[in-house]
């Protein structure tokens, strides 16, 4: 099989989301050349996608180990961290991604202080994030809702739907609705 059969056999595994598959052609691939920045950016990629967040984010400290300066792959790691459910480590990644990016490693390092109930460390956080943007309101309202702020949090999730419609963010609204609505019973 040329390269470009190889190539293109990948990417349809991908984009048919048969990412178990892709994977195992990916790690035959890397076993060739274990230093392949798109093996191991497509098994990190792949392995994230199919919930292999420790083995994706072994591939993304392995691209930060022979590429250095790409952040993306920075961000990458902190993220599968954080969906692994390693808090200390997602940290560690996320005050590793450089200023350039501090929006969004701002709201890197609030989820991961949110999910570790640290309310108000996450909270001050967020004012290294971008005050105007969908995502600033939503954490905002997270931590004001989490505190019992209903009717605050209300209004912050009413502030980031004008931003853009959004199905989680409906939810969200409703259930602080419903919180309100059960307080006032």
């Amino acid at each position: 099989m040329s390269e470009n059969q190889h190539t293109t056999q990948i990417y349809t595994l991908i984009k048919d989301q048969e990412y178990t598959e892709a994977i195992k052609l990916l790690n035959f691939q890397l076993e060739s050349n274990p230093r392949s920045r798109a093996a191991l950016s497509l098994l990190g990629y792949c392995n994230y996608l199919n919930g292999n967040y420790e083995t994706a984010a072994e591939m993304y400290e392995q691209l930060i180990k022979y590429y250095p300066d790409i952040t993306e792959y920075r961000i990458y790691l902190a993220q599968s961290f954080y969906k692994a459910e390693n808090y200390e480590d997602a940290l560690k990644a996320a005050n590793s991604i450089p200023p350039d990016c501090n929006h969004q490693k701002s709201i890197l390092q609030f989820a991961i202080k949110y999910q570790m109930n640290e309310l108000n460390e996450s909270d001050k956080i967020l004012s290294n994030a971008l005050e105007d943007r969908q995502d600033t309101l939503v954490c905002k309202g997270c931590v004001k809702y989490k505190e019992g702020q209903y009717e605050e949090a209300q209004k912050l999730f009413v502030d980031a739907k004008k931003l853009g419609e959004s199905p989680d963010i409906e939810y969200n609204i409703g259930v602080s609705c419903y919180k309100m609505q059960m307080l006032s019973s």
